[in-house]
């Protein structure tokens, strides 16, 4: 299933190779933990990817890296649904988490003149 996933994103999704390299490595992850917990993919439910989540939280993985898990998990279990391996998607009701923004640097009017002198 895996491989002919990572073949779709490459010729239909056209995505990168790095991209689905990426992919390709959350998703095994997950799988990894699956096979952990000894858990088939057509049987994971919702609780099943809220402790993979929760998991991933409290081994201090950020949270854009586990928006980007997050995503190539929706993404394959969308495949395997149309595809007609899954009756449903574990991830239609899991939101990505919230990120930290942060405020835009800025440079002092000194700083601007300073910087423009030098022209």
């Amino acid at each position: 299933m895996l491989d002919e996933y990572m073949s779709y994103l490459m010729s239909v999704r056209n995505l990168s190779f790095n991209s689905v390299r990426a992919y390709r490595e959350d998703i095994l992850m997950f799988l990894q933990y699956l096979e952990e917990r000894g858990i088939n993919v057509e049987e994971v439910d919702l609780y099943d990817i809220r402790l993979y989540i929760s998991k991933l939280s409290k081994n201090g993985i950020s949270s854009r890296s586990i928006n980007r898990k997050i995503s190539a998990l929706r993404g394959f279990f969308k495949f395997l649904r149309k595809t007609g391996k899954l009756a449903k998607n574990p991830l239609d009701s899991i939101k990505s988490m919230r990120t930290e923004r942060n405020l835009p640097s800025f440079l002092f009017e000194r700083e601007i003149d300073d910087f423009f002198k030098g022209f």
